[in-house]
């Protein structure tokens, strides 16, 4: 009964560890379309649910508030929201963001597609 309760709690304690190793904020300068940039914020909490901040740089009105839940599968991190759903891996320097097939976006601007964490859970500046 004993081990039957200590492998619970560590199957439990082990599931919990990749979402406070993400937690945190994350911040980055992605290409846009129709400008110079979307201005992006990103705050993932302990609790599964996130706010996403999306400023089109230069544009008017072009701010973007959005949230909603995201879930953890080894270094996938999957955001979701009423609208869509979006993929990025959990890399060294942050998150970087991925395509809709989960692969990694290419090309000349592939480099620009990273978050970088600039404050823990805790609010601490990284």
């Amino acid at each position: 009964m004993k081990k039957t309760i200590i492998f619970i709690l560590i199957a439990i304690l082990s599931a919990c560890a990749p979402k406070s190793e993400i937690c945190g904020t994350y911040k980055g300068l992605m290409p846009a379309a129709s400008g110079p940039g979307i201005d992006i914020t990103l705050q993932i909490n302990m609790n599964g649910t996130f706010k996403r901040k999306l400023v089109y740089v230069g544009e008017k009105d072009g701010t973007f508030l959005e949230s909603g839940r995201y879930t953890v599968s080894g270094s996938l991190l999957t955001l979701e929201t009423d609208n869509e759903i979006s993929y990025y891996r959990k890399e060294k320097n942050g998150l970087l963001l991925l395509d809709y097939r989960r692969q990694r976006i290419t090309g000349a601007l592939a480099e620009h597609y990273l978050l970088t964490k600039i404050k823990d859970c805790a609010g601490k500046k990284q």
